[in-house]
C-alpha cells in the first residue's frame, strides 16, 4: 500500500472517531476500532433470498429441465430463502409484452435463446 494511501486511510479513521466522540458515543467508535483493526475481513453474513427469473417458451425442448431443477431448488430452501418466477415469451400465448422487453433488456444484443 502507497504512502498517500495510508495516510488517507488514517485521516478517514481519525475523522470517523472523533465524530463519534463528539457525537457522545465512545461504545460504537472501539466497534469501528474493531473492525478497521481486522483488515476488513468480515466473516458475518447477512440472510438473502434470490430471486430467480426462468424465462421459458411453450415449445423449448429444455424448459421442462430446466424448471424440474429451479423447482427442486425452490422446494429445498423454501420461499424465504429462493423465490423462482417462470415467465413465458415470444408469443406462445401465456406471454406479455412486458415479459419479452425485461427478456430483451436482460439479454440485449446477445444469443437469445431459452434455457
Amino acid at each position: 500500500m502507497k504512502i498517500n494511501q495510508k495516510i488517507s486511510i488514517s485521516i478517514s479513521i481519525f475523522l470517523i472517531i472523533f465524530l463519534l466522540i463528539l457525537a457522545g458515543n465512545g461504545i460504537f467508535t472501539i466497534g469501528i476500532l474493531g473492525v478497521f483493526a481486522q483488515d476488513n475481513n468480515f466473516t458475518k453474513t447477512a440472510p438473502r433470498t434470490v430471486l430467480v427469473e426462468l424465462f421459458v417458451q411453450e415449445s423449448c425442448l429444455t424448459c421442462p429441465t430446466a424448471e424440474f431443477c429451479l423447482e427442486d431448488l425452490a422446494w429445498e430452501y423454501g420461499t424465504s430463502k429462493f423465490i423462482l418466477i417462470q415467465e413465458h415469451l415470444w408469443g406462445d400465448g401465456y406471454d406479455t409484452p412486458e415479459t419479452n422487453a425485461r427478456y430483451d433488456w436482460y439479454v440485449g444484443d446477445s444469443k437469445k435463446g431459452t434455457p
